[in-house]
């Protein structure tokens, strides 16, 4: 009676062992990275210039190692009820940042009467590892009437 138990104590024991790790196991080769695997932090902010009709955009990028940044900086107008494309501005990092922000400025001339807002697209990849990961943040509205 003594074996039957332990044999069904030890049975019980590895079938909980294997439940506890099954998610682990079908989860690990799913492909999927984690967002925010590198990137610690992407800001987006923006300003009009009402004297010049200027838009001002600061995209902030702060990543956990050494990182290659390439960023897209997308400048759309609100009009009948559609964000439209304004502009579009490139900015590859032309060294690699660890722990530390770096950030890129960009203006264009708007059009006074609409609502603007800058969209920017971080692609940033480990240099250790060369693994990328792609993140989008937007700024707020803007406002030129």
């Amino acid at each position: 009676m003594k074996r039957k138990s332990a044999f069904l104590m030890l049975a019980l024991l590895i079938c909980s062992a294997l439940w506890l790790a099954a998610p682990k196991i079908a989860n690990a080769d799913d492909g999927i990275m984690p967002l925010d695997l590198y990137t610690k932090s992407l800001t987006v902010s923006g300003n009009i210039d009402v004297v010049n009709g200027t838009l001002s955009s600061t995209v902030t990028i702060k990543t956990s190692e050494k990182c290659e940044i390439y960023i897209i900086s997308e400048v759309y107008k609100y009009v009948d009820g559609d964000w439209q494309f304004v502009r579009s501005f490139r900015n590859p990092g032309s060294g690699n940042y660890v722990g530390m922000s770096k950030s890129y400025e960009n203006s264009c001339k708007v059009d006074k009467g609409y609502s603007y807002k800058v969209v920017a697209t971080a692609s940033v990849t480990s240099v250790a590892d060369q693994i990328s990961e792609t993140i989008s943040q937007s700024s707020s509205i803007l406002s030129y009437k």
